[in-house]
């Protein structure tokens, strides 16, 4: 294995920084990960590569580097199709099989000698630490064990197995209503550093394991042609469907991916207030809850927030607007009460103080105009306004 080589001729704490790689120091173990941004130089160097949350086994008599057979590894890092002519260069287009690329998180279970136990891993964490993206209380490992009933017992100590966590707690985009982990890959970890495939069990013990341990494995497309799997592919809604990965007799691996998944997970990358906000002044709430129900607890947040406001804002302007009329409509006095009451109407100023003269409610018209113009910088302090009044 390239990046153990490495390691053990230059020196872990070297390596780490040659290509500014992610680590985590426990006990006996390193886990090391690229980062997605800082390592983008070095996306296409095999040593990188492999340094996708694998965790090594650190050296007893030096403690700048690692022994020889990795603890935990679940995959290199593998590329998109179009991506990388050298990884369609090199796949063997006339013997692979087509999986469902899972959407869930990667969790690999590896026997500890450290603690005589196994453990549940995932990309960033050795010990599966990392809390849920939707739920706090727990944390990817307890999730995992809780969610399966496995016969460890009779399990090879020698096997690490990879699972894809799917579930409403750790959504990317995928509503998986009905928790579940299914089983990816299998390796022997005696034979990762010093086979080509990394000691990857054949798809029939893979199969005759996830029969023991009673998980799904992942579904299997069979296409005739080669220029139908971008068919397949696309024939699914992105919000159910991620997309496939190609796999070839040699374990090498390409992401084919579902365009309107692409698109969905754009989106919900950008789910933020700035976005919620706008799905609730366009009202276009309910797909999206339907989709991503995490979202929920945010929205209501914020519409009762805004409730509040309009509410405000509706006493404010029948009180501004009373006395205008008692003024006779001289502006200098009415500006000088104005400027005493303006509390809920210091984000919009100008647009606020016209609209109060021509007699209408400004705050949906305001931040609807934002939204038509992307006027983003102004919306995000709309949302801290609404956060500092009345959460």
């Amino acid at each position: 294995m390239q990046l153990i080589k490495e390691i053990q001729t230059e020196g872990l704490v070297q390596i780490i920084r040659k290509y500014n790689l992610l680590s985590k120091f426990i006990d006996n173990k390193v886990l090391l990960k690229y980062s997605q941004i800082d390592s983008y130089e070095f996306r296409f160097v095999k040593a990188c590569r492999q340094a996708r949350g694998i965790i090594l086994e650190i050296d007893p008599n030096n403690n700048n580097t690692v022994l020889d057979t990795p603890i935990s590894f679940s995959y290199e890092r593998f590329f998109n199709l179009g991506e990388s002519q050298e990884e369609i260069d090199n796949f063997d287009w006339k013997n692979y099989s087509i999986e469902e690329k899972k959407d869930g998180s990667i969790i690999t279970m590896y026997w500890d000698t450290y603690y005589n136990s196994w453990q549940a891993a995932t990309s960033g964490t050795i010990y599966g630490n990392a809390t849920l993206p939707q739920d706090a209380s727990k944390t990817f490992a307890e999730y995992f064990w809780q969610l399966t009933d496995f016969y460890i017992t009779d399990l090879n100590k020698d096997y690490v197995y990879s699972f894809e966590l799917c579930s409403l707690e750790n959504q990317v985009v995928v509503a998986h209503t009905i928790p579940h982990v299914t089983l990816l890959n299998v390796r022997d970890r005696t034979k990762i550093a010093t086979t080509s495939n990394y000691g990857e069990l054949t798809k029939e013990k893979i199969k005759n394991i996830a029969n023991l341990l009673r998980v799904d494995i992942v579904k299997v497309f069979v296409v005739s042609q080669r220029e139908e799997i971008l068919d397949v592919v696309n024939s699914q809604p992105g919000h159910t469907f991620e997309g496939v990965i190609l796999v070839d007799k040699n374990g090498n691996r390409i992401k084919v991916k579902n365009a309107d998944y692409v698109q969905w997970h754009h989106n919900i990358s950008d789910i933020n207030d700035l976005a919620l906000i706008k799905l609730i002044y366009t009202n276009e709430i309910d797909e999206a809850i339907v989709y991503f129900p995490h979202i929920q607890a945010r929205i209501n947040t914020l519409g009762h927030m805004i409730d509040k406001h309009i509410h405000e804002c509706t006493l404010l302007y029948q009180v501004l607007n009373d006395y205008y009329h008692e003024v006779s409509k001289n502006r200098k006095i009415f500006f000088s009460r104005f400027l005493q009451e303006r509390d809920f109407f210091s984000i919009f100023r100008h647009e606020i103080e016209i609209a109060i003269l021509n007699e209408t409610i400004p705050v949906f018209d305001s931040i609807l105009k934002m939204i038509e113009s992307n006027e983003n910088s102004k919306l995000k302090n709309y949302i801290k306004f609404l956060d500092s009044k009345f959460n």
